[in-house]
């Protein structure tokens, strides 16, 4: 999970500013928090009308993720592989420091025979 790979498509990208409500214990961004800010940006890559679903999502947190503070989330395809779909995304401060970096699978969703 390197967030310098090349992308194979555009890349998306969106602010953020995680409020104080999300922290954790330690203060920072709470992990179920982190994993649910990487994973939609790495789906708006593999959507394109298609019916997806999420198979496969693994994270690596380099860092603490601050509150209060405006983070910028990326995501952007790796390629495909018939009905498979590989993207990634990340989350970074205003520095450009990478403080998570997640790596996804999504799998497209066959018609149902006689739907």
């Amino acid at each position: 999970m390197d967030p310098s790979e090349p992308a194979d498509t555009a890349t998306v990208a969106s602010r953020w500013t995680p409020d104080a409500t999300l922290a954790g214990d330690d203060g920072a961004v709470a992990p179920v928090f982190v994993w649910s800010a990487l994973d939609c940006p790495s789906g708006y890559m593999v959507f394109e009308g298609r019916r997806t679903v999420l198979a496969s999502l693994r994270i690596r947190q380099d860092a603490p993720v601050p509150t209060g503070e405006e983070l910028i989330v990326l995501g952007w395809g790796r390629g495909s592989e018939r009905r498979k779909f590989y993207a990634a995304s990340a989350l970074q401060d205003a520095r450009g420091e990478v403080l998570a970096v997640a790596d996804t699978l999504w799998i497209e969703l066959q018609a149902r025979v006689g739907a």
